[in-house]
This record gives C-alpha cells, structure tokens and sequence, in this order.
C-alpha cells in the first residue's frame, strides 16, 4: 500500500514432509515464522546466498540470515531462529512451528547524497 503501514513476513514450511507425502491437508503446508512493519512497499528482497554461511561474520550470530529490502531505504534486517540448526539451505526448514523467530533491522541507507568537500 502506499502509506506506512506495510509489513513484510518470513513464511517456511510448518513440515518439510508435506513436500513427499499427500497426507498433510489438515493444516496448511506454510506458516507465518515472523513479520515486522516495513513502511513503504518493498519493491525487492534478497535473501543472503547460501554459500555465506560458511563466511565467519563478526557481528552475526551463526544462526542467523541477512535479508535485504528496497524501497524507499535499502534496509538489511537479521532473521534469527532459536531452535536447533539443521543442515538446509532453506528458511525455517528445521521444525519451523517451534522456536523463536525474529526479524530485526540492522540498518537502512536512505538515498540522500551527502557532499563532502575538500579544501
């Protein structure tokens, strides 16, 4: 919407099961993890890539991702599990009704040019 009331949300599979087996239609196949107020519409995100998790960051905890969101900032938020981490490359994978899940803004770079002279 054009105003400040959107939100984005990080949705995962509630049973990884459900992508073999026919027999999980009593509850739905995606649940909402975590969803927190965006502002403007974010007009891309941007998972981290797989291939980060192997980098050793200093001010991230290993069970944690990076997503990145534009609109009229370029916001980068923290998404956080407090369950167990299971080898997966995907959101959520690892139990996704259990434990805590958190999206948190680490930064946002606005468009504002700033000049800097030098004399």
């Amino acid at each position: 919407m054009e105003n400040f009331q959107n939100r984005i949300a990080v949705v995962g599979l509630q049973d990884e099961r459900v992508l073999v087996e026919d027999d999980y239609s009593e509850y739905p196949d995606f649940v909402t993890l975590c969803e927190t107020h965006h502002g403007y519409p974010a007009t891309s995100l941007q998972w981290q890539p797989a291939a980060a998790l192997n980098h050793t960051w200093t001010q991230k905890s290993p069970t944690s991702e990076l997503l990145a969101t534009t609109s009229d900032a370029l916001r980068v938020w923290e998404y956080s599990n407090d369950a167990p981490s299971a080898v997966s490359t995907f959101v959520g994978r690892a139990n996704a009704g259990s434990g805590g899940h958190s999206l948190s803004l680490k930064t946002a770079l606005s468009g504002v040019r700033m000049v800097i002279s030098c004399r």
